[in-house]
């Protein structure tokens, strides 16, 4: 899709000034009983569309945190819409225990079906829209960024909705976040055969056990393996023994979507070499000759996190299996992940 079509789609799916669609009844929610728009005039109401194996939601959470805090006694609902990604994240129990791991407070409903996502002809994780007391959105933003503007919206409604309320201070954003540099990064890699590439030649062996040889030249972009792989449409599932993934990236930060029926270490390497402490990702394990992440549950893994923005080499070397599902990547100097 070029960029004109990009801004076609985003400009006849926004949402300013329209009326918000109700939440479809009879879903599963979490924090919270069900809860509808229309019991909820009167209230300003954040809708968050999220899933927890998305970086770019990951790093909105602490922002909708601080703000559930400072604003739920206020007259703020937030409602996090999690619309899955992967098949994995349809599963409750996976996706309670990711909110709990996070520490969300706030009501979360399992849109496990896109039936929210299509109500609200919603195309992106993560997007952030606000609705005022009487049921109008009056805020829409796709993407990460845009934290003062919200919080100022948020502030904006509430004092609308009662003129005569205190609210706190507003906070600016965190200094890191206002002083970082960010850089071109390598895109999003998807591992299954529905959106990946992979650069071995012998190409992906849909739903079929195939042998790969890395020859070990690799470019930006693609994904090379060694050892028996099996493609699924999401998905690439290491058949155990010897065998690795590697990919050249651009990035501070690299993370891996994955799991394993069985806890597995996977070795982690930087340009041949194991990982120091100063350049693991907070999943990584670093010993004394050798630097590894153990997978089970799926979710997104952080396995590198350099200080300065580089182009390097990471492999992920196994001996027993599991399944990879993405390569997300950070490319600001001074935030995490």
């Amino acid at each position: 899709m070029d960029i004109g079509s990009v801004e076609q789609l985003i400009a006849g799916s926004k949402w300013q000034g329209k009326a918000a669609p109700e939440i479809v009844p009879g879903l599963q929610w979490l924090n919270s009983g069900p809860l509808s728009l229309k019991a909820l005039r009167g209230k300003i109401v954040l809708i968050d569309f999220w899933t927890y194996s998305c970086v770019n939601c990951l790093r909105t959470l602490p922002h909708l945190k601080q703000w559930h805090k400072k604003y739920s006694a206020k007259g703020l609902v937030i409602i996090g819409v999690h619309t899955p990604e992967f098949a994995f994240e349809r599963d409750q129990d996976n996706v309670a225990a990711a909110v709990k791991d996070f520490g969300i407070k706030y009501p979360v409903v399992l849109d496990s079906d896109y039936s929210v996502w299509k109500a609200w002809n919603n195309a992106w994780w993560p997007r952030k829209l606000l609705v005022d007391a009487k049921g109008v959105v009056r805020y829409d933003h796709i993407g990460e960024g845009g934290y003062d503007e919200a919080e100022a919206e948020i502030i904006k409604l509430l004092k609308e909705a009662n003129p005569a309320l205190k609210l706190p201070e507003k906070e600016p954003a965190q200094k890191a976040e206002r002083g970082a540099v960010c850089y071109p990064t390598t895109a999003e890699l998807y591992c299954g055969y529905s959106r990946g590439s992979i650069g071995n030649r012998e190409g992906y062996g849909e739903e079929r056990i195939a042998e790969y040889v890395d020859a070990g030249q690799h470019k930006e972009g693609f994904m090379y393996l060694q050892g028996s792989w099996l493609a699924k449409e999401e998905y690439l599932y290491h058949a155990g023994k010897a065998g690795h993934i590697q990919i050249r990236f651009r990035a501070t930060t690299v993370n891996a979507v994955m799991s394993a029926d069985k806890t597995c270490e996977l070795e982690v390497t930087i340009d041949g070499k194991p990982l120091t402490k100063e350049n693991a990702g907070s999943d990584v394990v670093v010993e004394k000759d050798r630097s590894f992440v153990r997978v089970k549950e799926p979710r997104m893994y952080n396995i590198i996190r350099l200080k300065r923005h580089a182009s390097r080499e990471v492999r992920l070397s196994a001996k027993r299996s599991f399944s990879i599902y993405a390569y997300t990547f950070g490319s600001c100097e001074g935030l995490d992940m």
